[in-house]
C-alpha cells in the first residue's frame, strides 16, 4: 500500500506539471495577440496537502488548485489604424452578440461592417452607453473619454466596464470575458482611450520560456521518481513470490 502511494503522489505530480505546461504553451501561442492576459497556475504545496488532510487519511499528491488571471496591462502600440482603440488603465470594452448576450474584451481591434455597426474580430458588437454603436458613414473617430463622432456629429458614448474583482471573469475565449450570475459591472464615466492604438499582449515570452523549463525539468524529476517506485514495487513482488 505504501508503494502504491508514492507512485500515485508521483502520477499526481506529473498531472500537475502538465497542468502548468498547457497554461504556459497558451500564453507563448497568444503572446502576439492583441489584449491577451496571461494565466498562472496555483499549485497546492504538498506539505500544506498533507497537514490539511484529516487523520488517517493520506494525500495522493499536490494539484492546482486554480488558474488566475494577471489583468496588468500590456504594452501600447500606435497603429495609424482607425478601427484600433486602447484602453488606458481599468475597463473592458462591452461588446454584445445578436441574443443580446455581453461580453468584455481588452482587445480593441474593430471595423466597421456594412450597416454601420461597429464590428469586432469574434464576431459581436461594439457596445455604446445606449446601445450597439452605429455610425452613418464609413469613418468614425473616438475621443479619450470614449465618445464616437462620425459625418460631423457625436453617435455614442463607448460603455467602458469595469469590476471591483475582475479574477471572477469567466474566460469565453478569444481574449472575451463574460459575467457570472451576482457579478455586476460599474460603467467608467471617465475612460482613458487612445484611438489609432492597441494594448498588445501583457506576456513575456521570456519568463515565459523559463517557467517552461522550470516545468520541464520538474516533470524529468517526477517521471524519475514514478520509474523508481514502479522498479521498487515488481522488486517486492518478486521477493514476496520468494517466500
Amino acid at each position: 500500500m505504501t508503494l502504491n502511494r508514492g507512485f500515485y503522489t508521483g502520477i499526481a505530480g506529473l498531472n500537475t506539471q502538465l497542468d502548468r505546461m498547457e497554461i504556459v504553451s497558451n500564453n507563448l501561442a497568444n503572446a502576439t495577440t492583441n489584449g491577451f492576459k496571461r494565466r498562472t497556475t496555483v499549485v497546492s504545496p504538498f506539505h500544506e496537502m498533507v497537514l490539511a488532510n484529516q487523520i488517517g487519511i493520506t494525500h495522493q499528491g499536490s494539484h492546482v488548485t486554480d488558474v488566475a488571471t494577471d489583468f496588468s496591462e500590456g504594452v501600447y502600440a500606435m497603429t495609424n489604424r482607425m478601427g484600433d482603440i486602447a484602453i488606458v488603465e481599468e475597463g473592458f470594452f462591452t461588446l454584445q452578440d445578436e441574443d443580446g448576450n455581453r461580453y468584455y474584451t481588452r482587445n480593441g481591434q474593430f471595423f466597421v461592417e456594412p450597416d454601420g455597426s461597429i464590428g469586432h474580430g469574434t464576431g459581436l458588437q461594439l457596445v455604446g452607453e445606449d446601445g450597439p454603436v452605429k455610425i452613418p458613414e464609413e469613418t468614425f473617430s473616438v475621443s479619450e473619454n470614449g465618445v464616437v463622432s462620425s459625418g460631423g456629429e457625436e453617435i455614442s458614448k463607448l460603455l467602458i466596464t469595469r469590476f471591483d474583482n475582475p479574477a471572477l471573469l469567466q474566460k469565453s475565449g478569444n481574449s472575451l470575458y463574460s459575467t457570472p450570475e451576482g457579478l455586476e459591472g460599474i460603467i467608467v464615466e471617465n475612460p482613458q482611450l487612445h484611438q489609432e492604438h492597441v494594448e498588445r499582449s501583457n506576456v513575456d515570452s521570456t519568463k515565459e520560456m523559463i517557467t517552461a523549463m522550470e516545468v520541464l525539468r520538474a516533470y524529468e524529476v517526477g517521471n524519475k521518481m514514478v520509474q523508481a517506485h514502479d522498479r521498487l514495487s515488481d522488486l517486492a513482488i518478486r521477493e514476496v513470490g520468494k517466500v
